[in-house]
Formats: C-alpha cells, structure tokens, sequence
C-alpha cells in the first residue's frame, strides 16, 4: 500500500508541472495577485486618452477570492461624478490568442519611493492575429496588484488606440 501511495506521489509531481505548462503560460497578474491574502488591496489613480479626449479616475482593486485556476477582484471606481463596482475573475493561464512577456527589472517612483518592480507584457490578439490589447504591469512583491499599469487597445476598423495609465497611490497588504 505504501508503495503505491509513493507511485502515486511520484507520477503526481512529476506530471502537474507538464499539465500546467500545457495549460499555458501562468498569467503574471494572477500570480501577483495569490501570492497575497484575500481583502489585500490597491488603490491607483490614472488617466485614459480615447479618441472623445482624456478623464481622470481613481479605483481600488480588493482580493475577493483565490482558487488554484482563478482569482476574483472587486474593483471600486470613481471617475468624476460616477462611481461603479464590478468583479473582475482573472484566470491563472494565459489564454492561447495571447502572449506574456518577461521585461526585466525597472526602478519606478510610487508616493516619493523608489522601488524596483519586475515588469511583464500581456498581448491579447484578435482571430486574425493583429494585436487587439497590450497591459504592461509594474510588480513589486510589497504592493498587491500592480504597482503601475499601462493598457493600449487597438481598433482595426476604425484605426483608433486608446489607453490608460494607472499609478498605486496606497495598498493594504493582508
């Protein structure tokens, strides 16, 4: 019997690491994100140029839940007059119209602080291939979430890009 529950144990260990890479690529902001408890938050404040012009916003993003191949976030927003709230659930693996990249290691400014924070790219793609949206996350293993954020999203049809940038101004780390 024990013999067994050892096979058993081997083949394990030594198959979920193969099973996980055939999943896909672990999404950064997943992994960001369970590496804190639940009720960890952010808060950052950005701007978003569209083709109508720019605005302004603040949110604050709380850890709601953990799971092995999700995560949900609650995400808090004021923008001038209008408040909304929504859950976001990331999943753990990149999906297969996307590519995550590993940017190396950047010094950005936060609050008057300096912090060193791993920067990675996500790049979601439409069916045909062209690039339909690009997040590049500022990590740092002291601020839940996202330290910086900088989203692009493309329209091939109209020929348009909008963005948004976000900075964290405050985090509570559980």
């Amino acid at each position: 019997m024990k013999l067994k529950g050892l096979i058993l144990i081997l083949v394990l260990t030594l198959t979920l690491p193969l099973a996980a890479l055939a999943a896909g690529t672990e999404d950064p902001y997943y992994r960001q994100w369970a590496s804190f408890k639940v009720g960890s938050s952010v808060s950052l404040t950005g701007t978003a140029t569209e083709s109508q012009g720019e605005s302004s916003f603040k949110q604050t993003i709380t850890l709601k839940e953990v799971k092995g191949d999700h995560l949900f976030l609650q995400i808090s927003r004021v923008e001038g007059a209008k408040s909304t709230n929504k859950s976001k659930k990331v999943d753990r693996f990149a999906g297969n119209k996307s590519k995550v990249a590993d940017l190396g290691q950047e010094e950005i400014t936060l609050a008057g602080k300096r912090y060193q924070c791993r920067k990675y790219k996500v790049t979601y793609f439409y069916d045909d291939g062209q690039e339909m949206m690009a997040f590049t996350y500022w990590f740092h293993p002291d601020i839940p979430g996202a330290a910086k954020i900088f989203a692009q999203a493309r329209d091939p049809k109209s020929k348009t890009t909008d963005s948004v940038t976000q900075t964290a101004v405050s985090w509570v780390k559980k």
